[in-house]
């Protein structure tokens, strides 16, 4: 079995253990993606999670990565099976993938405007030729100077991914 497929399985069996044991109480957001260094390639699924973002500095561009999927534990089945997407990418050298918890970009300064994804994308070309730990740091301090005085509501998570040759 490929890595799309079980990637799909995978989301699939979680989906369904979470509805029967939350009952639609709860429900979970993620993003799935596993990384092959040998083909530098990124397959991955999302349930209902932020999208990525997807730095490429050798052309310039700038993409969210946006499967659609619905989060983990709302139905059966059924409706999740059929809107699940998993696709794949072909990452090159210098790449910088940003994967983050909505207490980035729901973080709200004294005006109540949101720091969100046009921020971040904004900040993550900054990056370009900076390691993934410096990346780290130039997002987190974009997100501090953002917010000024005003503490976090939220957690802030992130995790850079950034490709070497």
């Amino acid at each position: 079995m490929d890595v799309i497929h079980v990637a799909g399985e995978i989301l699939r069996v979680v989906n369904k253990h979470l509805y029967e044991v939350c009952k639609r109480k709860v429900f979970v957001t993620l993003f799935f993606g596993v990384i092959d260094p040998a083909t530098k390639t990124l397959t991955y699924s999302r349930a209902g999670h932020n999208p990525p973002v997807w730095r490429r500095q050798a052309d310039q561009s700038i993409t969210l990565l946006k499967p659609p999927g619905i989060g983990l534990g709302l139905n059966s089945g059924k409706a999740f099976d059929r809107v699940l997407a998993v696709e794949t990418i072909k990452l090159t050298t210098d790449d910088l993938l940003i994967f983050y918890s909505d207490g980035i970009t729901e973080a709200m300064n004294e005006h109540q405007e949101e720091y969100g994804e046009d921020r971040l994308m904004n900040v993550a070309t900054v990056t370009d030729g900076m390691g993934a730990e410096e990346s780290l740091s130039a997002i987190f301090a974009s997100v501090s100077n953002f917010l000024g005085k005003i503490l976090p509501q939220d957690d802030q998570t992130l995790v850079i991914v950034r490709v070497t040759s």
